[in-house]
Order: structure tokens, then sequence, then C-alpha cells
């Protein structure tokens, strides 16, 4: 019946209280979730932050080509990596790559440390090596340079071997949209020709 009591309480009441009691309990996981994430976070000290930001870096390995990687190092000591996401194992085989997830923290007023992970897949998604990467650099205004060792390891966490290489890059900043020039002829591809009639 509507309106009906129960254990002296009205439904309506008795729904407004429950919603209550839930409302508060979601706030209370959300904020104590927020407050680990907060308390694990390493929070780079506000001096030392002349690495944060997004970088374009040259990555060399010691042989003939050098591959582009994309890195966000943020305040909270947090980093993400984008590599080449397609290579290959010792063997020759595809393989996939995942973003590297990591953390960094300052080492002095211009330099860093910055430690990352990538999970590495075969075409059929299983893994087939993880490659953790040490890095340590400098940062010069909107410049960056540095060294790094990579250790390559196994699902079963056995080591592969290492690698040593050298970045060099620079800042992402925003930069003024550039004015576009109407199409022309020459920017337009080709008409295919009629066939004969």
């Amino acid at each position: 019946m509507a309106g009906g009591t129960f254990e002296g309480m009205s439904m309506s009441t008795r729904s407004r209280t429950a919603l209550a009691v839930r409302s508060s309990l979601v706030t209370a996981i959300v904020a104590g979730i927020a407050s680990l994430a907060i308390a694990a976070a390493p929070v780079v000290a506000a001096g030392d932050q002349a690495a944060v930001g997004w970088w374009q870096l040259t990555i060399a390995t010691g042989g003939p080509q050098t591959s582009l990687s994309l890195v966000t190092l943020a305040a909270d000591g947090t980093a993400v990596v984008a590599d080449t996401p397609v290579g290959s194992d010792a063997q020759g085989n595809v393989t996939y790559a995942s973003a590297g997830h990591g953390a960094w923290q300052a080492d002095g007023k211009d330099g860093f440390a910055l430690t990352f992970v990538e999970m590495n897949v075969d075409g059929e998604g299983s893994l087939v090596y993880i490659v953790t990467i040490d890095v340590q650099g400098t940062v010069n205004g909107d410049a960056m340079s540095g060294s790094f060792v990579g250790t390559a390891t196994g699902p079963d966490g056995s080591v592969f071997g290492n690698f040593p290489g050298t970045l060099t890059g620079t800042r992402i900043t925003v930069q003024p949209m550039p004015s576009m020039a109407p199409a022309g002829p020459s920017m337009m591809p080709a008409a295919s020709a009629s066939p004969p009639a």
C-alpha cells in the first residue's frame, strides 16, 4: 500500500534514507580511492618541473636507423610513452607494442630519471616479451637529451637481454594554426581518362 509503514518508517522516508546512505557510501569510496591515488603518486616539487610536459624524441640504439617516440611527463610523477607500435622479435617475427606506462622524478634542477614498461604481443595477441626502459636525461629549456638501457624479459620473467640507446628531442608546444591556401589544380588528383565510347 502506498504510504504504508515499515518498522515505524514510511516507505517514502525509507527510500530517501536508503538513497542518502548509498550516496554517502559512494562519496566515501570515491574519496578513499582519490586519497590513495594522491598518496601513491610522487609529486614533483615546483622547482624541479623542467621536464614536465609533452616531448617528441628521436631514439638511437646504435644502428643506422632511428625511431620516434612521444613522451608525456606529468607533474604528479606519472609518465606515458608512445613508440612505434610495430616491431619484431629476435627471430624477425612481427610484434605489436603497447603504450609505455611508468614514473619519473627530478634529478637536480634540470635532470630527471624515468622508468617505464611496455608489453609486446604477437599477431594472435599473446605476450612475447616485456620491455623495461630506464632513462637518465637532462632538459635545457625546450630541448631534452639523455641515455637509456632497455631490458627485455619473457612472460616467465627470464631476461632476454639489454640494449642501450640515446635520446634527443624537443618540447611539444602550442603552435598557431597555419593558413590554408585554396586547393589548386596541382593539389587535386588527376582525373581518370574516360573509356572510349
